[in-house]
């Protein structure tokens, strides 16, 4: 009678080597228990971060094809569409960011100082103040700096002045997405509930 063959460690390392069913090789245990570096960034900041990102994302990657066939275009009669097409892509981008942001708490709360509403442009809701002063409002607002002549000049600039023109409306479209991601993450802590109803 034949006697069954079982398994019989030789030496410290006593587990047999088993293969992962994935094409990628084994998998590291860092990877099993969270997909992100960051534990946080699992939580209701880090959604809403990272939602907030991919609209700017977008909302880039479509600024800089429009402005490419501005300055590509090289007539000053194209300035004004340009224009036209920076305000509507703003105004979508705002949209997206009330749809992300607004689920988050302490973002419809309403303002109870009349001075912080007037300098908000008349919004009496925490998340319309915040859009409005860096997103869509006056001075300041990513709207009025991607539409002011330091971004979009009379004449289509080439060479080095093309490149510039072009860093300094990255440059404003990060700004406003970091001043967006702090806002997620003042609202998550609840810290502008302090001057509001």
């Amino acid at each position: 009678m034949r006697e069954r063959h079982r398994f019989r460690p030789a030496g410290w390392d006593c587990l047999e080597a088993r293969v992962a069913l994935t094409h990628g090789g084994p998998l590291s245990p860092a990877l099993i228990g969270t997909l992100s570096p960051n534990p946080r960034a699992s939580g209701p900041a880090g959604r809403i971060v990272a939602q907030v990102n991919a609209s700017f994302n977008e909302f880039t990657a479509n600024y800089l094809q429009a402005q490419g066939a501005y300055l590509s275009s090289g007539t000053a009669a194209d300035a004004t569409a340009f224009k036209a097409y920076t305000v509507q892509g703003v105004q979508l981008l705002s949209q997206e960011l009330t749809r992300t942001m607004s689920r988050l708490p302490g973002s419809m709360v309403y303002i109870k100082d009349a001075s912080q509403r007037s300098s908000h442009g008349g919004s009496s809701v925490v998340l319309q103040a915040i859009l409005y002063s860096r997103i869509s409002g006056g001075t300041g607002s990513l709207l009025s700096t991607l539409n002011s002549t330091a971004v979009v000049p009379a004449t289509p600039p080439t060479g080095a002045s093309a490149t510039i023109y072009t860093l300094t409306a990255t440059n404003a479209i990060q700004s406003a997405r970091v001043a967006m991601i702090n806002s997620v993450k003042f609202l998550v802590n609840h810290t502008f509930n302090n001057g509001c109803n």
